[in-house]
C-alpha cells in the first residue's frame, strides 16, 4: 500500500508577510515595530514619568547626601514603606523632594 505525504503548505498571506519581511528597509521594520508597540498598548503598561521622576529624585538626593536606593525610594512612594536601616533624615529628604518634583509636574 502506497502512503502520499501531505506537504505542508503556507497559506498565500503568510508567504506575502514573509516576502514583504524579507524586502522592508531598516526604516520600514522600525515604523512597523513601533506601530505593533502602540497598537499593544505597551508604551501604557509602564508609566516613564513616574519613574523618570524617581530616578531624578534619588540623584538629587544622592547629592545632598542620602544613600537611599532607586528601589528603596520607589518603595517609600508607591507603597509607603521606608527603608530598614536608614535615617529618618534621608527618608524625610526624599519626602520633601518628592513634593517638590510632582509640584512641577
Amino acid at each position: 500500500m502506497l502512503t502520499l505525504q501531505k506537504k505542508h503548505c503556507m497559506p498565500l498571506c503568510h508567504i506575502k508577510a514573509a516576502l514583504k519581511n524579507i524586502f522592508m528597509t531598516r526604516e520600514q521594520k522600525i515604523l512597523s515595530l513601533l506601530a505593533q508597540f502602540k497598537e499593544l498598548g505597551i508604551d501604557k503598561q509602564i508609566d516613564y514619568d513616574k519613574f523618570y521622576l524617581y530616578s531624578l529624585i534619588t540623584h538629587s538626593t544622592a547629592i545632598e547626601g542620602s544613600t537611599v536606593t532607586e528601589i528603596e525610594n520607589q518603595l517609600l512612594f508607591d507603597e509607603g514603606i521606608s527603608a530598614k536601616g536608614r535615617s529618618m533624615t534621608e527618608q524625610l529628604i526624599t519626602g520633601l523632594n518628592t513634593k517638590c518634583g510632582m509640584s512641577e509636574m
